[in-house]
């Protein structure tokens, strides 16, 4: 009970707060990370293709179609893994269909339903049944529709931590993702993207970008202190 109060407790200013204090170089890396994630879910859907995995039909839809396979695969895979991995297994499992390493069960079986079920007809509401997870459904999204102005921001770790100002423990990781504390803690991105005037996803990866470097900092400044004692 303790633990959900303190997400509750969280708020949309700690969001505004980790903004105002994004470099300029975390703005446009932040600004510009979607767009990017886009072109890559093209390069996994092109792989997915060129592989012969999935053939499609409609030639003037093949690049969007190629977008959403992609998207999806990413978006199955990145659970517990980072960006880096996440574009590895994802170009893994499109040229082989072969289950990637540090891949969980479910997170490669929501991969391979994603490419048997849009054989032929791609379908993004499809992909995101199939997904069937706050986070990664979001991320699909993003991806898939970067300047979409309705998109809900992707909630993870690093956005939980934001919202509440500190780093976030595993209990708070947990109830974050899901339920109640998943909309509150979306709403209060919501909340400061229209404060700042641009979306939510903007706000959630400037954020995201910002904080990254800042825990990074705080890591290796302790490192220091750690080998100087």
């Amino acid at each position: 009970m303790t633990t959900k109060r303190r997400l509750v407790r969280g708020s949309f200013h700690n969001i505004l707060d980790c903004f105002e204090r994004a470099s300029s170089e975390s703005i446009v890396d932040g600004g510009s990370w979607y767009p990017t994630a886009r072109v890559w879910a093209s390069k996994v859907g092109t792989a997915l293709v060129d592989s012969g995995h999935v053939v499609l039909q409609n030639e003037y839809d093949h690049v969007s179609s190629k977008i959403v396979l992609g998207a999806g695969i990413i978006s199955a895979l990145s659970p517990q893994t980072n960006w880096g991995q996440n574009k590895e297994m994802a170009f893994y499992l499109a040229e082989t269909l072969d289950k990637p390493n540090w891949c969980t069960d479910i997170n490669y079986n929501k991969a391979i339903t994603i490419v048997a079920s849009n054989q032929v007809d791609v379908d993004e509401e499809r992909v995101a049944k199939i997904l069937n997870g706050k986070k990664t459904t979001a991320f699909f999204y993003n991806i898939v529709n970067p300047y979409g102005e309705n998109n809900l921001p992707t909630i993870d770790r690093h956005a939980i931590s934001i919202y509440l100002g500190r780093r976030c423990t595993y209990t708070e990781l947990v109830r974050g993702l899901n339920g109640t504390a998943n909309k509150t803690i979306s709403n209060a991105y919501i909340k400061a993207s229209k404060i700042l005037e641009t979306t939510p996803q903007i706000v959630q990866a400037v954020t995201w970008v910002q904080w990254r470097k800042e825990i990074k900092g705080i890591s290796q400044e302790s490192e220091v202190k750690n080998n100087v004692s």
